[in-house]
C-alpha cells in the first residue's frame, strides 16, 4: 500500500525531507553568504519575504486602480494602466525626492555666491 501512510508517518518524511533541504542549503550558504553577513540575509529574507497579515494594502492598491480606470480610460492597455498606477502611488516620494534634490541646488548655489 504505497502512498497511504498514517499521518504521522507522513509528517516524519515531510520533516526528515525539510531537514535533508536545509542541510543541502546550509552547505550552499557558506559559499553565497559569508557567515559575516549571514544575520543581515536572514534579516532581510523575513523582511521582505513576509505575507502582509492583512488585505489594507491590496485593497487599498484596488481603490487606486478603480480610480485610474474610468469610463473615459476604458481604452488603455495594459502597460499604460500600470504606468498610471505606479506614477500615482510614487509620486509623493518623488515629489519629496525632487524637493529635496531642489533644496540641495539652491544652498549650494547660495554658498558659491557668498
Amino acid at each position: 500500500m504505497s502512498g497511504s501512510g498514517t499521518p504521522e508517518s507522513e509528517e516524519v518524511l515531510v520533516s526528515s525531507h525539510m531537514e535533508q533541504e536545509w542541510d543541502t542549503w546550509s552547505r550552499k550558504d557558506e559559499e553565497l553568504f559569508p557567515s559575516t553577513q549571514r544575520k543581515v540575509w536572514i534579516k532581510l529574507f523575513l523582511k521582505y519575504n513576509t505575507p502582509i497579515p492583512s488585505s489594507a494594502a491590496v485593497e487599498r492598491l484596488f481603490s487606486t486602480a478603480s480610480d485610474i480606470l474610468r469610463k473615459k480610460r476604458s481604452s488603455l492597455n495594459s502597460e499604460n494602466f500600470e504606468l498610471f498606477l505606479f506614477l500615482k502611488k510614487a509620486m509623493p516620494f518623488l515629489i519629496c525626492s525632487l524637493t529635496a534634490d531642489l533644496s540641495m541646488l539652491v544652498a549650494m548655489n547660495w554658498l558659491r555666491l557668498q
